[in-house]
C-alpha cells in the first residue's frame, strides 16, 4: 500500500517542484549555451507547420553572453565580422544583429530568446526545468528559424547556463558539424582498439563502467559510421568523453581524427576536455586543441 501511495504521489511532487522554479526574469551577467548536438531539424515553407520529416543533425551550440553592460537586449556585431575587428565599422559587410530576452508572464517556466536580423529571425523558446545550487538554470529549448521564405524547426534541444569567460563572444551561431562517413581504414583502427579493450582490467569501478560504454557504442560507431552518436544510458557522453575519461591517448586520437566533435557537451554540459584523466592529460589535451 505504501509502494502504491508513493507511486501516485510522484507526479505530484514532481509537478510542485516544477512549478516552484523561479525562472529569471534577467539573464544578466550569465552566458546561455543552446546544444544542438544532436538535434532534429524540420524546414517548411513560408510560415507553415512543421511536417512529419525530421533529419536529426549535430550543429555547434548557440552561445549568448548577456553582460553587465548589454543587459537583456542589445545589439551585436554578426559573428561572420569577427575576422574583421579592429577595422573601421564601415568595412563590416554584415549587419548587425539585435539579441533580446524576456520571461514568460503567464506562470509557465518559460522564457524567450529572440535573435533579429534583415536576413533572418531566430526564436528560442526555454523551458526551466531545473536550477541548481549554484544559480545556474538548465532545461530544454525549441527554436524557429525563419529565413528566406522558409521556417526551420529544431526539437531536441537543450540549454544551461554558465559564468561569462574571458574567451566568449557576445554570440557565436551554430554551424553544422555532421560528420563524414568513416573510412576503411578509421573503421579497422578503432576495431582493433575495440579488441584491445576486450582484453583489459580496468583498475576501478568507474573505469569499468567507461570501459564498459565504449564496448556499447564503439560497435554502433561501425554500424552506423557517426563517431558522435550517444545512447539514453550515455547521457551524452560521446566515445570522446569516454575515451578522454580513460586517458586512451590513441583512441582519442582516432576518434577525432575521424570527426570526433570535441565541443559536444553531455547532459550536464561537460566537453571532452573537462573529462580528461592522467597518466595522459597532457597528450590528451594537445589533440583536442589541435582540432580547434
Amino acid at each position: 500500500m505504501k509502494t502504491l501511495y508513493l507511486s501516485l504521489l510522484a507526479p505530484v511532487i514532481l509537478a510542485a517542484q516544477a512549478a516552484a522554479i523561479t525562472i529569471p526574469g534577467s539573464l544578466v551577467g550569465s552566458c546561455l549555451e543552446v546544444t544542438l548536438n544532436p538535434v532534429q531539424i524540420c524546414e517548411a515553407p513560408g510560415k507553415e507547420a512543421p511536417g512529419t520529416e525530421w533529419e536529426q543533425r549535430r550543429l555547434s551550440p548557440f552561445i549568448i553572453c548577456f553582460t553587465e553592460e548589454s543587459g537583456n537586449c542589445f545589439t551585436t556585431m554578426h559573428p561572420a565580422n569577427r575576422a574583421r575587428i579592429g577595422t573601421p565599422a564601415a568595412a563590416f559587410p554584415i549587419p548587425d544583429i539585435c539579441v533580446s530576452y524576456s520571461p514568460f508572464t503567464n506562470g509557465e517556466n518559460k522564457g524567450v530568446v529572440q535573435l533579429e536580423h534583415e536576413d533572418f529571425f531566430i526564436q528560442i523558446i526555454l523551458t526551466f526545468d531545473r536550477q541548481d545550487k549554484k544559480g545556474l538554470f538548465y532545461g530544454s529549448a525549441e527554436i524557429e528559424e525563419k529565413a528566406a521564405g522558409t521556417t526551420c524547426y529544431y526539437r531536441g534541444a537543450r540549454f544551461f547556463t554558465r559564468a561569462i569567460q574571458e574567451m566568449d563572444y557576445p554570440l557565436t551561431l551554430p554551424e553544422d558539424r555532421t560528420k563524414k562517413a568513416l573510412t576503411t581504414e578509421e573503421l579497422s583502427d578503432l576495431q582493433q582498439i575495440l579488441e584491445e579493450l576486450k582484453q583489459t582490467t580496468p583498475q576501478n569501478a568507474t573505469m569499468s563502467l567507461y570501459r564498459k560504454r565504449l564496448l556499447m557504442l564503439l560497435p554502433l560507431i561501425f554500424d552506423r559510421g557517426d563517431v558522435n552518436l550517444t545512447t539514453p544510458e550515455t547521457k551524452g557522453n560521446t566515445a570522446l568523453h569516454y575515451a578522454c575519461a580513460l586517458g586512451h591517448t590513441e583512441l582519442v586520437r582516432l576518434l577525432v581524427q575521424a570527426g570526433a566533435d570535441t565541443e559536444a557537451r553531455t547532459d550536464k554540459g561537460a566537453l571532452p576536455a573537462d573529462c580528461v584523466s592522467r597518466p595522459n592529460a597532457a597528450a590528451i589535451l594537445n589533440i583536442l586543441q589541435a582540432k580547434k
